[in-house]
């Protein structure tokens, strides 16, 4: 059955609402701290060497250590938490990395995910536990692991992630541990979208910008998400591997932008998880465009391990799905965080009859929400669509989720789709999508590609202007 939950409040600004809209922490059934006994340390029976790493190939090459067997002086953090403690190992994880990185100067996001009891190392209460906490489907849930990091026997080092910055400091590796137990296994997260993986650690929304508007429009969206306070992340698509020092199928942070004054050049920092492997075509660090720039003394003191600047043309020709993660939309897209005065939760399914399809798409799960008349012409609305994933689950539906104006109250059939040209079936776990709608009924009907398929999923509707008026319509169920 779908529910409705109004969770807004008004006059609720940002981080607000941060609690309260994301998910409450489950009551029941939630995993607790481990009991080990003192003297002892826990080996989680759950996630084993052979759990973590179905590929038996991997598995042979790999030991667990923990951080007291690798450091003399193990800590989970040295000095505090920077951009450039992430360092990438064997795990295809940049996807996650990339978040983690743009998160890692945000103490009230890191600390939901990484409370300050985590990892007591060092103290009377270490049991060599590792806790975490991720955002799944409207919950929070606490992911407990013991501190045994993977380990190459060959190289003898860390086989996954670890901290660029100190080899005594071990909350990149732990923390990457916990997110691949979140999800069944090392193997789960071998490559992502940075939307999940900023979802899973904050409950925010995700937007992926369209290269189809004027590149200074995209730059300023860039720009002002960034002064906001949001996380940007891109993308390199495969077939740029190697090009100018990228890596293909790789995904980067987004970490400033800024102009080359003189030369009057929108400029992009980027940051690479590896922490190393930098771009060597224009505006690099040692090329010949920084001539004749007046601020390129404070541009260009960049991190030298995997940060580096490049132009905007060239950012939007190898660079894709650059992706705006934020805790609440930026409505007018302006840099400020608006007020909520309304968030809807809407939980359902496909199931049986309502599994159409695209072709029966009035057959679907449909969830109906008023905009009231108002004294603007226009209301801002941003609709959220997530699919349920479960661990060791992929994502394998073609989805897509339309709105649609009722245009007679005695039929409920007589409806007009909007934003069809820019919507399209994809396999992303969630969407995002924005509209100015004006006074009347609307309704949100998500839909797979094939009929049949079956699955569960949580739509969440924002808006900054109306509050009340809203309701689950869902046919079928």
């Amino acid at each position: 059955m779908a529910n409705s939950r109004r969770t807004g409040s008004a006059g609720t600004a940002g981080r607000g609402l941060m609690v309260q809209f994301r998910g409450l922490r489950l009551h029941d059934d939630v995993p607790s701290m481990p009991k080990v006994p003192p003297g002892q340390l826990w080996e989680d029976p759950n996630f084993d060497l052979h759990v973590a790493f179905p590929d038996p190939v991997i598995a042979q090459r790999l030991k667990w250590k923990r951080p007291t067997e690798i450091s003399r002086n193990p800590q989970l953090y040295t000095d505090g938490t920077t951009r450039f403690d992430i360092g990438q190992g064997g795990a295809g994880t940049c996807w996650f990395l990339s978040i983690v990185a743009s998160i890692a100067k945000d103490d009230e996001i890191l600390k939901e995910v990484v409370p300050d009891d985590a990892y007591p190392i060092g103290t009377w209460a270490y049991r060599g536990v590792f806790h975490a906490r991720f955002w799944r489907f409207g919950q929070w849930e606490d992911v407990y692991v013991d501190d045994r990091l993977p380990f190459d026997k060959r190289n003898r080092e860390l086989w996954g992630a670890h901290s660029a910055s100190d080899p005594n400091e071990f909350w990149v590796a732990l923390l990457e541990k916990a997110f691949a137990k979140f999800h069944g296994s090392y193997d789960a997260v071998d490559g992502g979208d940075p939307s999940d993986a900023y979802l899973a650690m904050t409950g925010g929304v995700a937007e992926t910008l369209d290269y189809d508007e004027d590149a200074q429009k995209t730059f300023s969206r860039i720009r002002n998400a960034l002064k906001s306070g949001a996380i940007v992340a891109a993308g390199v698509p495969d077939k740029f591997n190697n090009k100018h020092g990228l890596i293909g199928s790789h995904a980067y942070s987004v970490t400033k932008t800024a102009v080359a004054k003189g030369k009057g050049v929108s400029l992009i920092r980027i940051l690479n998880p590896w922490g190393k492997s930098e771009w060597t075509g224009p505006w690099s660090d040692k090329s010949r465009e920084w001539e004749g720039v007046s601020n390129s003394k404070e541009l260009r003191t960049v991190n030298d391990e995997g940060e580096f600047w490049i132009c905007l043309k060239d950012f939007m020709h190898y660079f894709y799905h650059t992706t705006v993660c934020s805790l609440t939309p930026d409505f007018d897209q302006d840099g400020v965080p608006d007020s909520l005065e309304c968030v809807a939760n809407f939980y359902g399914a496909w199931r049986g009859e309502t599994a159409a399809g695209c072709y029966n798409k009035l057959k679907n799960p449909r969830f109906q929400f008023t905009v009231p008349t108002s004294g603007s012409a226009k209301v801002p609305v941003v609709v959220q669509f997530i699919m349920k994933r479960e661990p060791n689950e992929a994502n394998t539906f073609l989805t897509r989720c339309d709105i649609f104006k009722l245009l007679d109250q005695t039929s409920r059939n007589a409806v007009r789709i909007l934003g069809e040209e820019t919507n399209k079936y994809s396999y992303q776990n969630q969407t995002t999508f924005r509209h100015e709608l004006s006074a009347g009924v609307y309704f949100i009907i998500p839909s797979t590609m094939e009929p049949g398929q079956e699955k569960s999923f949580l739509i969440r509707v924002f808006s900054s202007v109306f509050r009340g008026n809203v309701s689950a319509y869902q046919r079928g169920l």
